[in-house]
């Protein structure tokens, strides 16, 4: 999941900051927010989401690289947030967000590229899946090598007492898809998948 912001204002105290924004839809914990420093016309910096309390708050922290140090409040203006994945993210897909350039010099080379290329891993809400049965595909940021092989490692979270049996089908190099099997989607939080390359 991806996607632009409008913070309005923030609160707490460093490293921990409290977002309010105009929506938080599609944000959940363990996503990174992209946002401009307080004081700062020139430097971003990139938040971990800790909880999404309501519609209208962010509770995120300042300490998503191991040793890179605490690097201030955000402040009010547009930012963006994304489901982080071993394949980075595409810049083009943020031109509207002030301080991409610096943002991805300081955070996100460190956050993604020290990541094992050979595998990837992500996150499908209930609204991504569609049809009945119900699916959802995942298309990755980076794709894989042309015919490149790789498995897939699926784990359902829910709610209350429903069983899910997740099963994934049409992959390849670009992603795949995610089969629940069925067309109901009570009690469904959200669908981990990773992925790991074969050896030859």
């Amino acid at each position: 999941m991806s996607g632009l912001l409008a913070i309005q204002s923030v609160g707490g105290v460093a490293p921990n900051f409290v977002l309010n924004v105009s929506s938080s839809i599609g944000v959940v914990s363990g996503d990174h927010v992209v946002a401009p420093l307080s004081g700062n016309t020139t430097h971003g910096s990139v938040y971990r989401v800790m909880s999404v309390p309501d519609i209208n708050t962010i509770n995120v922290r300042d300490d998503l690289v191991p040793g890179g140090g605490i690097y201030g409040a955000p402040t009010s203006g547009r930012s963006a947030y994304w489901t982080p994945t071993t394949g980075g993210m595409s810049t083009d897909k943020y031109n509207g967000t002030p301080f991409w350039g610096d943002i991805t010099e300081r955070d996100l080379l460190l956050l993604e590229g020290g990541l094992d290329s050979s595998s990837k891993s992500g996150r499908l809400i209930p609204s991504a899946f569609s049809g009945n049965p119900k699916k959802a595909t995942v298309s990755f940021v980076v794709p894989y090598p042309t015919g490149a092989q790789y498995g897939v490692r699926l784990s359902v979270s829910t709610s209350g007492n429903h069983a899910f049996v997740a099963t994934y089908e049409d992959n390849d190099e670009d992603g795949f898809v995610v089969n629940l099997g069925t067309n109901v989607l009570s009690n469904l939080v959200e669908v981990s998948w990773e992925t790991e390359l074969l050896s030859e």
